[in-house]
């Protein structure tokens, strides 16, 4: 299902049942849920060679999902 398909199952979905389910912040809007972070599809290691002269790595961590601007 495309995304924009996919969009008007956020007007009915139950996020008071995903803030029990999942650690959200109190900051995170319901409204920011429903954004697409396009930003986090970039794949980790085109990421990691933009800034690989500032960072050391000791561990590497995925990205699992979006939650939303912290606003």
């Amino acid at each position: 299902m495309s995304r924009s398909d996919c969009k008007p199952f956020a007007d009915t979905y139950d996020y008071r049942l995903l803030r029990r389910s999942v650690l959200i912040p109190d900051g995170v809007e319901d409204t920011s849920l429903r954004t697409d972070g396009p930003f986090a599809y970039r794949h980790l290691d085109e990421c990691l060679d933009l800034i690989g002269e500032y960072i050391e790595i000791v561990a590497r961590f995925e990205v699992v999902g979006y939650m939303g601007h912290l606003g």
